[in-house]
This record gives structure tokens, sequence and C-alpha cells, in this order.
């Protein structure tokens, strides 16, 4: 999709309050920081103007970084103590290399924290990492943290072979490419349920899609960028094969590795 041709301005008030993009990001500085830098934080934060200024900021932060307390909690079981390191991938693939850091590596692990109660994305996101430490020839486990659905979820070290990582790298490496090209039809949401949308033939998903959109306490699909999609056809009559070999492609083979964040019944 193309958003060129709209203008985007920058907000030309005060802020008063973080939409979930700002709130998201202050969260990720927050979960690692003790109560005692909070304050210290927020001031700094102010200055470049992703908080609220005066007594609203570090109430804010305070607000927020006490709210973290039981994912913090999880996180802390997670790591072990362990510092923050990185990994450096430089890996041949069928057509080019693929290069890149990974952050979030504690010792034998990498940790993906997830703050958001649509947590599909993030967990995908953080899988792709763990194929190319994997598939890299790092002998590392995946741990996801999300808040909705306490816990610590793993793959454990050994769990995908280097080689059926390489190969599941190569298959999203050519997604991103024809994602480049045309509409690659997939979203992650729609794996809640245990893939329940994808269950029937496609006046069925289209009905329950549509019933899920009305629906006030549910927000898997209120993204501005998927509504240009659909308005395109992403979830036409037409795409809904392709569309349902995708999502079970990239998301069965993660919900067998990790059941557990894939709930019959979304809370």
């Amino acid at each position: 999709i193309s958003y060129y041709d709209e203008e985007m301005l920058l907000p030309e008030h005060e802020l008063f309050e973080l939409d979930s993009l700002g709130q998201h990001a202050v969260k990720q500085d927050l979960l690692r920081m003790d109560s005692g830098k909070v304050r210290e934080y927020a001031t700094s934060q102010q200055r470049t103007g992703r908080l609220p200024l005066h007594n609203m900021g570090p109430a804010l932060a305070g607000h927020i970084h006490a709210g973290l307390a039981d994912i913090r909690t999880d996180f802390e079981t997670a790591r072990e103590g362990r510092v923050e390191d990185h990994i450096d991938i430089d890996i041949p693939l069928t057509d080019g290399r693929l290069k890149g850091r990974i952050q979030g590596i504690y010792g034998d692990r990498l940790i993906e924290v997830c703050m958001s109660s649509n947590h599909f994305r993030y967990l995908v996101a953080g899988y792709v990492r763990h194929l190319a430490c994997v598939a890299s020839g790092r002998h590392v486990s995946y741990v996801f943290i999300t808040k909705k659905i306490p816990g610590l979820h793993r793959i454990e070290a050994g769990a995908i072979a280097p080689e059926e990582a390489l190969c599941r790298l190569e298959a999203f490496v050519g997604y991103f490419r024809e994602g480049h090209e045309r509409f690659f039809p997939f979203h992650p949401n729609l794996a809640r349920e245990q893939f329940k949308l994808l269950a029937d033939n496609y006046e069925s998903f289209s009905d329950m899609l549509e019933a899920l959109a009305e629906n006030p306490n549910v927000h898997d699909f209120d993204d501005a960028y998927l509504q240009k999609a659909i308005e395109q056809g992403f979830f036409s009559q037409d795409a809904f094969e392709t569309l349902k070999k995708n999502v079970l492609g990239i998301m069965d083979p993660i919900r067998q590795l990790m059941p557990a964040l894939f709930p019959e019944k979304n809370n």
C-alpha cells in the first residue's frame, strides 16, 4: 500500500496523553527500569516531547510502571539476572543474504515481551528472529511473555533444527518480497480462537468478521492500514483461499510449539 499521497502533519498542540503507539514505546522502556529511576526518565522524555509536561509526565510514567508489575515479574524470571546482549547474523539464502542484529538475547534465550492484548503479531515477529538465530547456528530458546496469557511460553532450544529454521526463514523472506510487489494475504489475528474464522467457507468467514468489527470489546482488526487493504479486496472472496493457506501455513507451526498462546476462546 502506498501512503505517500496522504498529507502527514505533526501535532501543533501540547501533548496531554499517549496514543497506543506512544504507550507501547514507553512501556518497553519502563519494563526494565527500577521504580527509583522513573521520575528521572519522565523528565528526560518530557524534553523530547514523548511525555506530557509538568506533573502529568511523571504521574503518567509512574502509573504505567506500576501497571507492568506482573509482566515485569515474568520478565525477571525469564532472564534470571542475565544482561541483554545481541546476535549478529549473516545467513546465505537461495537468492541473497540476510544480515542484521537481533536484540533481546539473554544468555541462551531470546526473550520477546508483548504489552498488547493483540499478541499474535509480536509472537510472529519474535518467532522470525528465533528462526534467524537457529538458522545461523545459535542454540537458543525462544521465550514469549504477554500480559494476555500469563507465564513463560517457550520454544526450547533444539526444537527446530537449523535446516528447518533456514527453510522457514526463506519462506518468510519470500513473503516479505511478495508484499513489496502486491498485497500478501495474511493477518496474524485470524489465528484467534484456534483459526475459528477460517474453519468454514467464505460466507461464514465474512459474517464472523463483520460481527467482530461491530463488537466494541474486540479490537483485533482496528487498524487504519488494514482498513485500506480491505477496501482494495484484502478480505474478498477471491483472496479467501490464499488468505486461509497463508495464515495456517505461518501460524499453525507456531501453535504446535506454543499451544497455550492459541486458546479456544479469547478472553
